[in-house]
């Protein structure tokens, strides 16, 4: 396969070619007529061929490869292919594959049939399944789950999109059209051998400490299996909360800007002058301040350019995305995975009122925000209870909370 349409809705975006080791993108006629900016900065709607070579990108347009998912979706779609022979699959042949079953409001034609039929999930299977691909410990074939859904879906970490019944009897998976009376969520899978494994209820408690906080964030909540474990669920905001089936376009910070998230060298300076500068909306701007502090104060070192998206309506409007993979962790770096006007620890209020001056925040909007984030995150204690997370991870985190609340002086 040389050439794919990418397509928005019934609209023909452009056409994307392989060849030689680069991608060569162009816009349709009929887009460029009456044109959205898709991706403003790095592939700006006008006539011609644009060249794409950047290997961070499978020397795709970043706009492009955000339709493609991240390590566990890229593992479930490599052996998709190695099944039927395919032992590299190029990107060309795995956006066709994905064809409408993608995150975010592209599509690519021609496209591989897709499923015909809704299936129930189960989730206890979909988990083993997923545990056994990531430890490339391969059954003779993985759970219909996460073949149809396992594949389209970013991150690290093991999920799957499904579609949840309203009154949350029924989870299916299949089809990309959502069914009357159903919603579309992204399902975090427990791969973990114990019910003593916190990964998702820490998670849902994090989503509930950001929304305490003053944070935009999705609908989230706990799923159990038929085992008793629990899975982390998440509603889809590439979709329409009123209409699931009326895609959103969504677009990474990182492919936005051409940015290699797995570098960790971007400063959260960057981020919020181009929050400022794509948005025009000083709430925008705050909000993405405001998150910041959270990821800074709960130790949410996964802070990458790849973990904070905007979005644009059909009017070429943006703003950001609702906030999403936010959790306890940690890294070899010492601190964030982004700087904070160039420092990635030992972070003090000097240093945020420096980065607030130079957006235009004034002092008094950073001191509100930072005792929202510090009230929310008081509550750590009693919602991780709740949650049922064991006293010695939530001993641990208050222990990291309190220490990062100290070294920032306020």
């Amino acid at each position: 396969m040389k050439r794919l349409k990418v397509l928005m809705g019934d609209r023909i975006v452009g056409q994307l070619l392989a060849q030689e080791g680069s991608h060569y993108f162009s816009f349709d006629e009929s887009f460029i007529k009456a044109p959205l900016p898709l991706s403003p900065y790095k592939l700006p709607v006008a006539p011609g061929v644009s060249e794409h070579r950047e290997g961070y990108f499978l020397t795709l347009p970043g706009l492009i490869y955000d339709s493609l998912p991240d390590r566990f979706g890229m593992s479930v779609l490599r052996k998709n292919f190695q099944d039927q022979g395919i032992l590299s699959p190029t990107p060309l042949q795995m956006l066709s594959h994905l064809g409408s079953r993608t995150m975010g409001a592209l599509s690519y034609s021609p496209a591989e049939d897709e499923p015909a039929a809704q299936e129930m999930i189960d989730l206890a299977n979909a988990a083993r399944s997923a545990k056994s691909l990531m430890q490339m410990e391969h059954a003779d074939t993985l759970d219909p789950a996460i073949v149809k859904a396992g594949g389209t879906a970013g991150g690290a970490r093991p999920k799957l999109l499904a579609a949840i019944s309203t009154n949350r009897s029924q989870i299916i998976t299949g089809p990309s059209v959502i069914p009357a009376e159903m919603e579309a969520w992204l399902i975090k899978l427990n791969t973990s051998d114990t019910k003593t494994s916190s990964i998702c209820q820490l998670e849902q408690t994090y989503f509930e400490l950001a929304k305490a906080a003053g944070i935009r964030v999705p609908e989230t909540m706990l799923i159990s299996d038929k085992k008793g474990m629990q899975h982390f669920a998440i509603r889809r905001f590439d979709r329409k909360q009123e209409n699931p089936n009326q895609r959103v376009h969504i677009h990474s910070y990182a492919a936005m800007t051409g940015i290699d998230f797995s570098h960790p060298g971007t400063d959260y300076e960057d981020l919020l002058r181009l929050t400022k500068h794509l948005t025009r909306n000083f709430e925008d701007l705050c909000e993405q301040f405001r998150r910041m502090l959270f990821n800074l104060l709960a130790s949410n070192r996964d802070d990458h350019a790849k973990n904070f998206s905007f979005t644009m309506d059909s009017a070429g409007k943006w703003t950001n995305t609702p906030a999403y993979d936010l959790l306890y962790t940690d890294n070899d770096l010492g601190g964030n995975r982004m700087l904070i006007g160039g420092k990635r620890n030992d972070i003090r209020y000097d240093d945020l009122k420096r980065l607030a001056d130079l957006m235009g925040i004034p002092q008094r909007r950073l001191n509100e925000m930072l005792e929202q984030v510090q009230d929310a995150l008081a509550q750590w204690p009693a919602l991780a209870k709740a949650n049922e997370i064991g006293t010695g991870l939530r001993t641990v985190v208050q222990s990291v909370i309190e220490d990062l609340n100290r070294t920032l002086g306020k």
